[in-house]
């Protein structure tokens, strides 16, 4: 791997994707990379605490490099949409989608463009969908196939040796998450509350489900699909958690979790989606309603375990080590929450913005600050390790594949960076 700003003959340092850094190399592979121009803060908190704007160099509003000791370690940047002028910038959330076997990343922005890159941010081709990428692809590297929705509501299928088209056919409406695939089918779920499955091979339509959104105010985000033991399971705006069968659509359960909500007999508004894509421990899932609170379900079933209603305000959940979850709340900011106990094991509030979608890595939780920047913290004690800072925040969840991760920031960059 070439360590620079873009992949050009000034390389100063070789680096090999996906493998870890040494101490020595990784410090080294920060100070080039900043040395290089990229607007971008490795700095490490103390004890544990906050770090906010006063513990940033701030010149002429862009953020002035700190490197110093952390699992952070920044390799090269790219700027993936057009240069905005103004206090404007867009808010991105578009996710990478990492190929290790083939050594490639696809990323695309607000600009409509899909890129696919080499590890080292050398660009090989370039796919013009026309509408904004909010979600991720998803990528079969051994079959040479990627399917990609936008805000258009079109789904594509591409090449990934070149991004040549295979076909595209329209989704019903917005998809802001990453298809799901089987063998012979690829599955999306658009923002207006539409499953549909489609054939892999043309397109064609194999079967859909369709809920109808609540009347009234909903919340902008949407929950993503997983797809487990031939199942499905997706929430929607009106507040149900379905699991549905791959093959036919049908339901095997539905379960609403709005009717917690018209039990308590008030007439508060309140939003009842469930945003928050399922995340399956063992035998049970996991999900949360916005205002219903955080909720165990049985997998077979559907049934409630367990819930907790004053847990309120929760925008995603991600599987961690030892069977806890990492909660993103927009009242609380960041929890590692115990699933056996139903206890907090920390807290770490979000003085900058808001939380987005945690990933989970070795021991470290990763995660962007709407406001702010992008942080790691230890998975045991929730203190502050590393952050990056891009000088407009970051809200698109990260992606890490062996000890490379990307993440792109508001304002349309991409960020390399390594993870000890």
């Amino acid at each position: 791997m070439t360590l620079r700003g873009r992949d050009d003959p000034g390389a100063v340092l070789a680096l090999a994707p996906w493998r870890a850094l040494g101490r020595r190399a990784a410090a080294l592979a920060s100070a080039v990379g900043l040395v290089a121009g990229a607007a971008l803060v490795a700095a490490t908190g103390c004890g544990g605490g906050l770090i906010g704007d006063a513990d940033i160099d701030w010149i002429g509003g862009t953020p002035r490099a700190r490197v110093l000791e952390g699992p952070l370690h920044m390799r090269w940047t790219e700027r993936l949409t057009p240069e905005f002028g103004g206090s404007y910038q867009p808010v991105e959330r578009a996710v990478a989608a990492l190929d290790p076997a083939h050594d490639r990343v696809y990323v695309g922005s607000s600009a409509g463009s899909l890129w696919a890159m080499t590890p080292t941010g050398r660009k090989l081709w370039r796919y013009d969908t026309g509408g904004a990428i909010e979600g991720q692809p998803a990528v079969d590297g051994d079959a040479g196939e990627l399917y990609l929705g936008n805000a258009e509501g079109i789904l594509y299928a591409l090449r990934t040796a070149d991004g040549t088209k295979r076909w595209e056919k329209p989704a019903g409406g917005p998809m802001r998450s990453a298809p799901a695939i089987s063998a012979d089918a690829v599955y999306v779920v658009t923002a207006n509350d539409l499953v549909v499955a489609l054939s892999r091979t043309d397109g064609s339509e194999l079967w859909r489900y369709k809920r109808d959104a609540p009347q009234g105010f909903s919340l902008t985000g949407h929950s993503g699909l997983v797809l487990h033991d031939g199942k499905l399971f997706v929430g929607f705006t009106d507040g149900f958690v379905v699991s549905l069968d791959a093959a036919s659509g049908t339901a095997a359960w539905e379960r609403d979790t709005a009717i917690d909500l018209e039990e308590e007999g008030d007439n508060i508004t309140r939003f009842v989606d469930v945003d928050t894509t399922p995340v399956i421990v063992g035998d049970r899932v996991w999900i949360a309603s916005f205002s219903a609170g955080l909720y165990e379900l049985s997998i077979g079933s559907g049934s409630v375990l367990w819930k907790d209603a004053e847990r309120t305000s929760i925008v995603s959940i991600t599987a961690a080590a030892d069977s806890s979850l990492v909660l993103s709340s927009a009242d609380d900011g960041v929890i590692r929450f115990d699933t056996e106990e139903h206890i907090d094991l920390w807290k770490r509030p979000v003085v900058r913005g808001a939380a987005g979608t945690a990933s989970v890595v070795r021991g470290v939780v990763l995660f962007g600050e709407n406001l702010g920047g992008f942080l790691a913290l230890s998975l045991d004690t929730g203190a502050e390790l590393s952050r990056l800072e891009s000088g407009h925040g970051f809200t698109a969840e990260c992606a890490v594949a062996g000890h490379l991760g990307f993440v792109v920031s508001n304002g349309g960059s991409l960020f390399a960076f390594a993870i000890d």
